[in-house]
């Protein structure tokens, strides 16, 4: 099992929170980013409605998220953000 550090420095599993597919936004950018990178783990955007976002399938919400989940991106609005966190702490990510 990895342990916390590795987690975060060689993640398996990202979540995106907040991806989109309009290339502006800075989910999608990380989309982008994590994909031409070269990343080989699995990525995960979140997206209520999308079944797929830059190549990736999506999760519909946090609750769809397996609790291997090394690193979850946020990229919500601030207001937003203490609601993600306490769905991702419920979902165990």
């Amino acid at each position: 099992m990895l342990n916390v550090m590795d987690s975060l420095i060689r993640p398996r599993t990202i979540a995106v929170i907040g991806a989109s597919s309009r290339r502006s936004n800075n989910g999608n950018v990380v989309l982008t980013n994590l994909r031409d990178s070269g990343f080989n783990g699995l990525v995960i955007p979140v997206h209520a409605e999308a079944a797929e976002l830059e190549g990736y399938a999506t999760a519909k919400s946090i609750d769809g998220l397996a609790d291997d989940t090394d690193v979850a991106v946020v990229s919500v609005p601030a207001s937003g953000v203490p609601d993600v966190m306490r769905r991702l702490d419920r979902a165990g990510v």
